[in-house]
């Protein structure tokens, strides 16, 4: 459990946005484009019809400050 929990704790900062003005689970073009480059994908040139941002919104209709209390107080 604590191997498991140190893991966690060090990767957890990766899943905070990093660019604020943006909402969580914001798609960026260019990160899809890089991780396609990466992947060795260089001729995708087009990735629009690989994700949407459409649906962000609706995503982060929740109370972070509940869910954040909620996983403080789980038992």
């Amino acid at each position: 459990m604590k191997a498991v929990l140190t893991s966690i704790a060090r990767r957890i900062t990766l899943f905070r946005p990093y660019d604020t003005s943006k909402k969580m689970g914001y798609i960026l073009e260019a990160e899809v484009l890089a991780d396609a480059k990466f992947a060795g994908l260089d001729s995708i040139k087009d990735v629009k019809p690989l994700y949407t941002n459409e649906l962000i919104d609706d995503i982060n209709r929740f109370d972070l400050e509940k869910v954040r209390a909620e996983a403080k107080n789980y038992k």
